[in-house]
């Protein structure tokens, strides 16, 4: 897999949040469209607004964890998990290093739910996630 472009993959994410998908769709819709990944975005309408609106695991990240299941998961049980489970746990180090939690409720404190500034602040948000995603699967081996 080429390097991904950290730039074109924040932009596309922003540009998908601001065309109206919730926060983990424009995740999952940048990577499902530079990727070339056959899933439906549909898979992660209920992680928005910190699963289905009720502000706790930041819906940015949940689209990025669909990501890196997509690409790195397993389809049965005898496969292990020694590359997928190091892989979420670096995206989840790095998205709360990056915001100081993973909860959607801690990251919108002060902002008017579905007000202009909620819209601009989750837009740049996830903007963020998509860019730490890019920086994990870059790093993968």
């Amino acid at each position: 897999m080429n390097k991904l472009d950290l730039k074109a993959v924040s932009d596309l994410t922003s540009k998908n949040y601001q065309s109206g998908y919730n926060c983990a769709e424009a995740v999952l819709s940048a990577f499902k469209e530079i990727l070339k990944l056959n899933l439906d975005v549909k898979i992660a309408t209920p992680m928005g607004g910190g699963i289905g609106a009720a502000k706790d695991l930041c819906g940015a990240m949940n689209g990025g964890v669909i990501v890196l299941g997509a690409l790195f998961g397993r389809n049965n049980p005898n496969e292990k998990v020694d590359k997928i489970y190091p892989l979420a746990k670096s995206f989840h180090d790095k998205f709360k290093d990056a915001f100081g939690t993973t909860c959607c409720c801690e990251i919108t404190k002060g902002i008017e739910w579905k007000s202009a500034a909620h819209k601009e602040h989750c837009a740049k948000v996830a903007a963020r996630t998509a860019e730490i995603l890019a920086e994990v699967i870059n790093g993968a081996k």
